[in-house]
């Protein structure tokens, strides 16, 4: 008797836990961005490298909370420190899941002076790592 009353227990607890998993909405992301000048045909050695992530600046580490599998636009922004500086700018949306990675580029072209239609390209990655999962209510 006493195994059937803790077969039934033992039952019971695992239909009630299984009824209460918790249905997450959000996570909790940290965005990873590595840029490299991939070609600099003279067109400067000092750069000043922006990044926004959905209109908000961001620094490469930094973490959001979005709701699960939503995309955002990082747009990446890099100026030239010189008396004429030079300024390109590009961007790529990404889906925020764990492990996606994107890539995209950011072409400067010098506009004044005797190097004047150079290029200087750089090549931005973005990488998410899911954090946590969490449950936000309205």
């Amino acid at each position: 008797m006493k195994k059937i009353i803790s077969v039934i227990i033992f039952v019971v607890m695992v239909i009630s836990l299984s009824a209460c998993q918790i249905e997450y909405t959000h996570g909790v992301y940290e965005i990873l961005i590595r840029s490299r000048c991939i070609e600099n045909n003279k067109v400067g050695n000092e750069w000043i490298e922006k990044f926004k992530c959905d209109g908000t600046i961001i620094e490469s580490g930094d973490r959001i909370t979005a709701p699960l599998g939503s995309k955002v636009r990082v747009d990446g922004i890099f100026i030239e420190r010189d008396k004429y500086s030079d300024k390109g700018n590009s961007f790529t949306n990404i889906i925020l899941e764990d492990g996606e990675i994107k890539t995209f580029y950011v072409e400067v072209v010098e506009r004044k002076g005797s190097y004047a239609g150079n290029k200087a390209i750089w090549e931005v990655e973005v990488e998410v790592k899911l954090i946590k999962k969490k449950r936000i209510r309205n």
